[in-house]
């Protein structure tokens, strides 16, 4: 496994305020979780906005330079997939720094990729990342999903 390395003030600072810049919660959503009627409640977030071209390439260039896990789920909204970048120590302790969906990535930042539309674009730009063997070794390490086939995430 990489050597965790401490974010930077400015780092945190950055995912901080472009986490919030990017979404919004709008109120809660209850469900019930079982046969019991036992009910929860957790935070509804919106999507404000997308990444900018520069916000995304700020993003990928912390994430090389501090060896920062990335993983991959099913959108808050489904039919796509959300990506997640994770900062812990050497406890394994971990926390979210940014969620982000596909649809949130600037089509020019994976215009180079293969695919068919903007989210083959973006699995495949990020299927380096993801099963980059580093990255794989961290994620087991903070005890996070490994990625799977991009249709796992689409529902």
């Amino acid at each position: 496994m990489e050597s965790v390395v401490t974010l930077s003030t400015e780092a945190l600072e950055f995912f901080r305020t472009l986490e919030e810049a990017i979404w919004v919660q709008r109120g809660y959503i209850h469900y019930r979780t079982n046969i019991s009627g036992t009910s929860h409640s957790a935070p509804n977030w919106e999507e404000r906005r997308n990444l900018t071209i520069q916000e995304f390439e700020r993003i990928l260039a912390y994430v090389q330079e501090y060896y920062l896990p990335v993983s991959i789920h099913s959108s808050r909204a489904g039919f796509s997939f959300a990506l997640v970048v994770w900062n812990g120590d050497e406890a394994g302790k971990r926390e979210k720094l940014i969620e982000f969906e596909s649809r949130q990535i600037p089509a020019s930042c994976v215009a180079t990729c293969e695919g068919k539309n903007h989210d083959d674009k973006v699995f495949n730009f990020f299927t380096s990342i993801l099963n980059n063997p580093a990255n794989l070794s961290l994620l087991k390490f903070y005890k996070l999903e490994l990625p799977k086939e991009r249709y796992y995430y689409e529902y």
